[in-house]
């Protein structure tokens, strides 16, 4: 069921459209909206505001009020949205809780961010992530993932945006705003293993 939550935000009526279990992350947004206001952003048509890994848009009704869309992950989220935000809000409701859960910091990652891998890792059985310092200027999240089997060859390397984990290995996406030096093991279809720069184990 698709909930409309709404708010006044300095005379302008802002609408966020989601389904109903993510009914508090939907106030979440809008308290944040209004804090933004308060700091002296400006909202049009069309304003596009990053909101922990998404950008969200405001558009224009009929009506006059501003609905929040985000891109859509199902087509190309670099030109098209869609009129709700299910998207972004579980995934950063998903961020947050996994790295309070383990007592780490946050670091943003944003979905355009591009994730380094060995050519073919996301089809073994099981591999590793590490990340490092990243360069968000030059589009790099820091994130790379890497094969648990070496072997003597190097491996070839390729790259991917990190949105498109959510339809390649939806599991991973809980994880990427780790800060530098955490490594995370997966088996399988599972995270297993997640050590800190001290490499001590926080989550297993």
């Amino acid at each position: 069921m698709v909930l409309i939550n709404s708010a006044k935000i300095g005379g302008t009526l802002i609408k966020v459209a989601c389904e109903s279990e993510l009914d508090l992350q939907a106030k979440w947004l809008l308290g944040v909206l209004e804090q933004m206001y308060q700091r002296g952003v400006k909202f049009d048509d069309g304003t596009r505001i990053q909101i922990g890994w998404s950008i969200l848009s405001l558009i224009k009704q009929d009506d006059g009020s501003f609905m929040v869309c985000e891109p859509d992950f199902d087509r190309n989220p670099f030109e098209d949205i869609r009129n709700s935000v299910d998207v972004s809000l579980n995934v950063i409701a998903k961020q947050n809780k996994f790295t309070s859960g383990i007592g780490a910091k946050q670091v943003p990652i944003a979905f355009q961010n591009k994730v380094i891998m060995a050519k073919g890792v996301l089809d073994e059985s099981s591999f590793y992530l590490e990340r490092i310092a990243p360069d968000l200027e030059k589009n790099d999240s820091g994130w790379y993932i890497g094969k648990t089997n070496l072997n003597e060859e190097k491996d070839e390397l390729s790259a991917i945006y990190a949105f498109q984990l959510l339809q390649l290995r939806p599991e991973l996406i809980d994880v990427l705003t780790l800060p530098e030096g955490y490594m995370v093991f997966v088996d399988g279809l599972t995270v297993s293993c997640v050590t800190n720069p001290n490499d001590e184990v926080v989550f297993s």
